[in-house]
């Protein structure tokens, strides 16, 4: 924002006679500063300036900003000419402060000339998104995010696989931080989700999202009845799920740290739904803790479903080994809820 202050300056001007007293006479003169200030900025971004011109020309100038709490800040310029803009960088922590500028000099006559405004400026924390990558549910359209700062709006672009718009909207929020819940209507496949989030000062971060599973192909471990343990002949099908899983892990490497393993577990309907609920989750457990014990170190997550998601449709009480089977799934953030996943409840192997 540009700003102009008239001045009205008073000066002596004193001529030099071959009187033994000097004759004085007063001169009265309008001068206009302009300057522009960038009011609002974010810390950790370009510094706050202030940007001013010269309302006169001065030799041996400078000008000097000070604030509350004795700090002060001089730049000396040799000479201004009248009109010339000088930029000032202003080191200011995050907060609201008010400056006090002089400006100063002598002008043509040798007279010391000076100028004083006033001005505000307000630094504010950078904006920091994160994502709750354990809590996203692309399924149900959800992404959980983590804001320092008040927001007022979130941007929400979502492309398919093949780069094709498949939604567009912004979401608005009341000065709100923390945690807060960004949701869509779901539709169609999902190939990047990019949100722009933007807080009250006008300031605004993007960050985007590109989700994948991968399920990996596997044998199935075949438990000890009524237990999460199995024999040592089944440690071969999980070597070779171990094999398959490094490698594509090694084909996903540019995902790096942001990969994860999710196992989910299932029953047959022998047994009460709750108890098979527990059973599964034991399973689904035991199998993260033995890929965890060899090798793997990625963060791993396991949830049991019991007879909930049957891939046979049997009778209660019914022993059916299709049905005693475990999902191995590789991603870079939680498996989106489907038939086969119904509820997002995973649980971190610690």
């Amino acid at each position: 924002m540009n700003h102009r202050i008239s001045f009205l300056i008073s000066t002596v001007l004193v001529a030099l006679v071959a009187l033994p007293v000097a004759a004085q006479e007063s001169e009265t003169r309008n001068f206009e500063i302009t300057y522009s200030v960038s009011h609002r900025v974010q810390e950790g971004g370009q510094s706050p300036t202030l940007t001013f011109e010269s309302p006169m020309a001065l030799r041996d100038a400078s000008i000097t900003l000070s604030r509350a709490g004795g700090w002060s800040q001089t730049e000396e310029y040799s000479s201004l000419y009248r009109g010339q803009r000088q930029r000032v960088s202003i080191n200011q922590p995050a907060g609201t402060y008010e400056y006090r500028a002089r400006i100063k000099g002598d002008n043509n006559e040798g007279e010391e000339i000076s100028f004083e405004f006033r001005f505000e400026i307000i630094v504010v924390e950078e904006i920091e998104v994160e994502i709750d990558r354990d809590r996203i549910d692309i399924g149900q359209g959800k992404i959980p995010i983590q804001v320092n700062r008040p927001v007022e709006k979130v941007e929400i672009t979502i492309q398919d696989p093949d780069g094709r718009r498949l939604l567009s909207r912004t979401q608005s929020f009341s000065s709100e931080r923390g945690l807060l819940d960004v949701d869509w209507q779901p539709r169609g496949e999902v190939g990047s989700i990019r949100l722009q989030v933007h807080d009250i000062d006008g300031f605004w971060t993007a960050v985007v999202i590109e989700p994948f599973w991968v399920e990996i192909e596997h044998q199935t471990v075949n438990f000890n009845f009524g237990t999460a343990t199995w024999d040592e002949s089944e440690e071969p099908k999980l070597q070779e799920t171990l094999r398959v899983l490094q490698e594509t892990r090694a084909a996903r490497a540019q995902y790096g740290a942001e990969l994860r393993l999710y196992i989910a577990g299932y029953t047959d309907t022998v047994g009460s739904a709750s108890s098979n609920v527990r059973l599964s989750t034991r399973r689904a457990q035991a199998i993260a803790t033995w890929f965890r014990e060899n090798g793997i170190e990625m963060p791993i997550y396991y949830q049991g479903f019991g007879q909930s998601v049957l891939a046979v449709e049997t009778p209660d009480e019914t022993e059916e080994a299709q049905n005693r089977r475990a999902l191995y799934i590789l991603g870079n953030a939680a498996p989106p809820t489907s038939e086969q996943i119904p509820q997002s409840n995973w649980q971190r192997l610690r």
